[in-house]
């Protein structure tokens, strides 16, 4: 994809998580996991992501079709929860994708499952995962393609002081931002 071999980077990526000194948890996927949606591509992506040996929990991007990564997606080790409990945290994994459409939005199930989510764990840590960005970054073309209705996401999160974070991919940058 533009030039790079995105296989090669994968592997790359890969081997420097496997560097890492410290226990990894979990592995979050938050988005355009495979660029032209394939079958083989979920199966080949799953299958490197297995020899961890960890939790992988995946959620779709505009360049996903959430319907087959999501069963291509579903091992032992591999999978595309709404939720998931680990000690005192809640971990909510939401799509906002749009068919046919670079840009996100969060739609009325979505929501739902965040409000549900939040209200029925009121006391634990959450970390809410989505793939477009709720808020903008300063980049004119990534802006463009946020999520459309961050207000609806927001009004949700406002709510619940325990939110620790919001984590999003999309951007192909690192950001931060502190609500």
């Amino acid at each position: 994809m533009a030039g790079i071999n995105t296989q090669n980077s994968l592997l790359n990526v890969i081997e420097l998580a496997r560097q890492q000194s410290m226990p990894i948890d979990m592995i979050l996927a938050t988005g355009d996991l495979v660029h032209d949606s394939s079958i083989e591509g979920y199966t080949r992506l799953r299958n490197h992501l297995e020899q961890f040996d960890i939790p992988v929990y995946c959620l779709p991007g505009n360049h996903d079709n959430p319907k087959v990564m999501s069963e291509q997606m579903d091992s032992v080790f591999v999978s595309s929860p709404k939720t998931v409990s680990i000690g005192n945290w809640l971990i909510v994994l939401l799509d906002s994708t749009v068919p046919g459409s670079a840009s996100g939005h969060m739609n009325i199930d979505e929501l739902n499952i965040l409000r549900q989510s939040l209200q029925q764990y009121p006391d634990r840590h959450t970390l809410v995962c989505l793939h477009h960005h709720p808020v903008l970054i300063g980049s004119d073309w990534m802006d463009r393609m946020s999520l459309d209705n961050p207000d609806d996401f927001f009004g949700i999160i406002n709510g619940h002081s325990k939110v620790r974070g919001i984590l999003w991919g999309h951007i192909h940058q690192t950001f931060e931002f502190r609500l």
